[in-house]
């Protein structure tokens, strides 16, 4: 499967079953994906290269916290808002999905880029 771009960067999917999906997520530096969360859907963010920046309310205090080469990987729960953020570097990272994975399950709360809305059909 082809790089999927995106305002903030790109991802590829790397492998998917039937409840399962890995991809490699790129950031550009100074972007951002949106305040989301998933119905459907639990996420884990592994830093690859670089270092981007992760936003989860829900499971931490409210700050963003680093993701990089070395550091702890990131559970992101189902309905649990959250964002990556590419920083001043920009980063690499390995998601792995786990449950329904499909795009449509996206709900996104705030964007930078226009794309706000309620979760899709």
């Amino acid at each position: 499967m082809a790089r999927i771009r995106r305002p903030w960067g790109w991802y590829h999917v790397i492998a998917q079953g039937k409840q399962w999906k890995i991809k490699l997520l790129y950031l550009k530096a100074w972007h951002r994906t949106s305040l989301q969360r998933h119905q459907s859907r639990t996420e884990l963010w592994i830093g690859l290269a670089g270092q981007a920046y992760a936003y989860c309310p829900a499971s931490t205090d409210g700050t963003f916290r680093r993701l990089a080469v070395g550091d702890d990987p990131l559970w992101i729960g189902r309905r649990e808002p959250h964002l990556l953020d590419g920083g001043g570097q920009g980063g690499l990272l390995l998601e792995l999905q786990q449950g329904t994975c499909r795009e449509r399950d996206i709900k996104r709360l705030s964007d930078d880029y226009g794309r706000a809305s309620h979760a899709r059909p």
